[in-house]
C-alpha cells in the first residue's frame, strides 16, 4: 500500500521482497548462531529460494524478521527496542505468525524474570512487544473476517494433516508429512523453551489453517519456519534449568541435520518451479491491462468478478482506477476478505448486475471475469480478450467483454 501511495510502480514490492530475502539470508550466513547445516541448507528451502523470495507479499519480510530475531536472540537484553521492533513487526506480518511471536513475547519475560534482567529498557521492550500483538486481537476475533471460511472448511482433521504434510514434503502424503514433522520435534523435546515456542507457533498455524481459513502452500510452508526458529534458538538455551537431562542431550544436533536432509528433499521440486516460473507467466493481470491501455478504455466502466483475482490487474491501469464488484456492487481499487467476496455468484445474477446498473450508461463497458460466461448470456457483448496461454496461477486467467453499442 505505501508503494502504490508513493506512485511507485508495480514491479517495486518485487525488488523489496528480493532485498528482504537476500538481506534474511545474508543475516542467517554471516550473524547467526544457528548451526552449519541450516547455515548451508535452509537458504535452499523451497519456501525460502522460492515462494518466500518470488512472491511479492509478507512472506520474505516474515523471513527477514525471523533471521533478525535469531541474531539477536544472545543479545536481547543487550539490545531490547531492537529485539522488540523486530518482535513487534512480526506480529503485525500475517496472522500465521500471531501466537509464534506470541511465543516469543512470553518467552522473553520468562527469561526476564528468571536471569533478573529487569530494568526499564527490558520492560519498556516487553511492553512494546504486548502492545504490538494486543491491538490486533480485535481484528482476529471480528465476525466478518474470522469466520468467513467456516462453512467451508468441514473436515478439520483432513485440513490440519495437510497442512503438516505440504509444510514439511510439499505433497499430500500426510502419513510420511506427519511422521516427519514428529521427527522434528522429538529432538527438542529436551530444550524445553525451544519446544514450548515451537508448541504456541504451530498451534495456531494448525488452529487457523484447520478451522478459519483455507491456505494455499505458502500458508503451510510457516509451519517450517517456526520449526527452523525453534531448532535456530535452540543453542541458547544449552545449559537452561529447565531442560530435560538425559543421555540424549545432543537430539537437537540430530534434527538440525533431519531438517537440512528435508531441504534437500525438497531440492528438485523448487528448480522445477523455477523453470516453470521462467517458461510460463504466473498471471496474465499485466497482458489484460496491456489491452485495456492499447484499446483507449481509460475511461471506460469496467466490472470484475471475482473480485479476489480481477483485483490483480488494477495495479498495471491508472493510479486512480476502480473496478466494480458485483459482490459488493461497489467500485473498488482493491479486495479485502470479506464475507460477500467468498460467495460464488451464478453468471445470470453477474451479468444482470452489470447490466442493471451500467447498461444504459453513456460510457463504454467491460466485464472482465476469469472464466468464459455463458455464451446465451453475453448475446450483448464481444469477447476483447481471452488468456490462450495456462498461467502458473490459473485463476488469473481473464475473458474480457465490452457491451455492445446499440446502433
Amino acid at each position: 500500500m505505501p508503494f502504490v501511495k508513493a506512485g511507485l510502480p508495480y514491479v517495486t514490492q518485487n525488488y523489496v521482497a528480493a532485498v528482504l530475502a537476500i538481506g534474511g539470508i545474508y543475516l542467517l550466513l554471516f550473524h547467526s548462531s544457528a548451526s552449519l547445516p541450516l547455515k548451508l541448507l535452509i537458504p535452499f528451502n523451497y519456501y525460502f529460494l522460492y515462494e518466500f523470495s518470488v512472491f511479492a507479499r509478507s512472506y520474505s519480510l516474515i523471513m527477514f524478521l525471523i533471521c533478525a530475531i535469531i541474531c539477536l536472540y544472545p543479545k536481547r537484553f543487550e539490545k531490547p527496542f531492537l529485539f522488540a521492533l523486530c518482535v513487534a513487526g512480526l506480529f503485525n506480518t500475517h496472522m500465521l505468525m500471531f501466537t509464534f511471536a506470541a511465543g516469543i513475547t512470553g518467552l522473553y519475560l520468562w527469561d526476564v524474570l528468571e536471569q533478573k534482567k529487569i530494568n526499564s529498557k527490558v520492560l519498556a521492550a516487553f511492553a512494546i512487544m504486548c502492545v504490538s500483538g494486543l491491538y490486533l486481537i480485535p481484528f482476529l476475533v471480528m465476525k466478518g473476517t474470522a469466520n468467513i471460511f467456516d462453512k467451508q472448511i468441514i473436515d478439520h482433521t483432513k485440513e490440519m494433516l495437510v497442512t503438516a504434510s505440504f509444510g514439511v514434503l510439499l505433497n499430500e502424503n500426510t502419513d510420511w508429512g506427519v511422521l516427519l514433522l514428529i521427527a522434528l520435534l522429538i529432538p527438542l523435546c529436551t530444550h524445553t523453551k525451544p519446544l514450548l515456542l515451537v508448541a504456541a507457533g504451530l498451534a495456531g498455524i494448525f488452529y487457523i489453517l484447520g478451522y478459519k481459513f483455507i491456505g494455499g502452500v505458502r500458508h503451510c510452508g510457516l509451519l517450517v519456519v517456526v520449526v527452523f526458529a525453534a531448532y535456530a534458538i535452540a543453542d541458547n538455551y544449552a545449559e537452561d534449568k529447565w531442560n530435560i537431562k538425559t543421555k540424549w542431550q545432543q537430539a537437537v544436533t540430530y534434527g538440525n541435520w533431519l531438517l537440512a536432509a528435508i531441504v534437500l528433499l525438497q531440492l528438485s521440486y523448487t528448480s522445477a518451479h523455477y523453470i516453470d516460473d521462467i517458461d510460463r507467466d504466473y498471471s496474465d493481470a499485466k497482458n489484460v491491462a496491456d489491452v485495456i491501455k492499447r484499446n483507449n478504455l481509460h475511461n471506460t466502466i469496467i466490472a470484475a468478478y471475482p473480485a479476489a483475482y480481477t483485483c490483480a490487474i488494477i495495479p498495471y491501469l491508472d493510479k486512480d482506477r476502480k473496478f466494480f464488484f458485483p459482490e459488493s456492487k461497489q467500485f473498488k481499487s482493491f479486495y479485502v476478505n470479506a464475507s460477500f467476496y467468498s460467495k460464488t455468484l451464478p453468471d445470470s445474477f453477474i451479468v444482470k448486475t452489470v447490466l442493471d446498473s451500467f447498461g444504459h450508461s453513456d460510457k463504454d463497458l467491460m466485464l472482465i471475469c476469469n472464466y468464459p460466461l455463458k455464451p446465451e448470456l453475453m448475446k450483448d457483448f464481444d469477447m476483447l480478450y481471452y488468456s490462450a496461454d495456462q498461467t502458473i496461477f490459473i485463476q488469473e486467467m481473464f475473458c474480457l467483454y465490452k457491451l455492445k453499442k446499440s446502433k
